[in-house]
C-alpha cells in the first residue's frame, strides 16, 4: 500500500564564477518516501550581455513503485543559446 502523503526534498545549489560570466545551477528533487529523485546540473556561460550558452542534463532514478518510475531510465541532456534583443 503506497502512502497517503508523498514527501520530497528540493535542494539547489548556485555558483557563480568569472565575474558572473559562468553560473552553475544544480537541483536534486529527492522523495522521501520512495529511493528516487531526479538530479539537474545545468553549468551556463555569458558570453556577452544578450547571448548565454547552456549545457544541461536530467538523471532520473526510481524503482517500479516510486513517483518518478514513468521517467527512470529516460534520462535526457539539453543544450541551449538565448539571444536577447
Amino acid at each position: 500500500m503506497s502512502d497517503r502523503v508523498d514527501y520530497t526534498v528540493n535542494v539547489l545549489l548556485r555558483r557563480d564564477a568569472m565575474n558572473d560570466s559562468i553560473q552553475t545551477d544544480a537541483l536534486l528533487i529527492q522523495s522521501l518516501n520512495q529511493d528516487d529523485g531526479v538530479f539537474q546540473p545545468l553549468p551556463a556561460y555569458e558570453w556577452c550581455i544578450n547571448i548565454h550558452f547552456s549545457v544541461g542534463t536530467d538523471r532520473l532514478v526510481g524503482s517500479s513503485k516510486s513517483l518518478f518510475r514513468l521517467f527512470d531510465e529516460q534520462d535526457r541532456t539539453s543544450v541551449g543559446i538565448d539571444i536577447s534583443y
